[in-house]
């Protein structure tokens, strides 16, 4: 039944006879009035939404697959546009900056890093190349903590073929930093800094090698 000015919208499935294909359709059923103001009846419209709705549920799910896979890495992942604003990020990146989805959309992407123009530098790179690759950056938290980064980028492009933006991974390189360092000092003598013995070794062993096989 109608109620004053209320337009009624419902979808109802329906199975073709004979094929038992189903079909979705949507009615929209609105009051139709005289001149005194009265309803007399009412207009109804019914039309086939069924690829419509098709269409809407695949872009949903393409949106939901596209979003499982950024959420997926656990390096800072962001999209930057030609402006080098940021226009979205995966939940590492929260974590790494420290800073709410929220606020970082919109934001320049440059300013979380310690050095913005060394960033801005490689993302305009990106732009320019296409890509960008283990580009050395340090990201800061809003704690102050700091994260050195290999930074690596690839421009993707709209449905013309022109750059629309900028695809980033910042990739943290802190535990490897770690352990080159650890392996540096295991090769020196603490005291004069010089190689030690051990390493003195290694080396030798590795001349004789090369003079063995060359024969010189």
């Amino acid at each position: 039944s109608l109620n004053g000015n209320i337009i009624q919208r419902n979808e109802v499935a329906y199975i073709i006879p004979g094929t038992g294909k189903e079909s979705l359709f949507e009615s929209v059923m609105a009051p139709l009035r005289n001149l005194t103001g009265q309803i007399q009846g009412a207009v109804l419209r019914v039309r086939d939404i069924t690829e419509s709705k098709r269409a809407v549920d695949q872009l949903r799910l393409a949106s939901l697959y596209a979003r499982s896979l950024i959420e997926a890495s656990r390096d800072p992942l962001e999209t930057i546009s030609a402006e080098g604003k940021i226009m979205d990020v995966n939940e590492a990146t929260v974590w790494g900056t420290g800073v709410p989805r929220e606020l970082l959309l919109g934001s320049d992407f440059a300013e979380y890093f310690t050095d913005p123009v060394k960033a801005s530098a490689a993302y305009r790179e990106a732009f320019t190349k296409g890509d960008v690759r283990n580009y050395p950056l340090t990201l800061r938290h809003a704690s102050g903590k700091l994260t050195d980064v290999l930074y690596n980028a690839g421009a993707y492009r709209d449905e013309k073929g022109e750059i629309a933006g900028v695809l980033a991974v910042a990739r943290d390189i802190t535990e490897r930093k770690r352990a080159e360092q650890a392996e540096e000092m295991a090769r020196r003598d603490s005291l004069t800094d010089l190689l030690n013995h051990r390493t003195f070794l290694e080396l030798l062993k590795e001349e004789t090698d090369r003079a063995r096989r060359s024969n010189r």
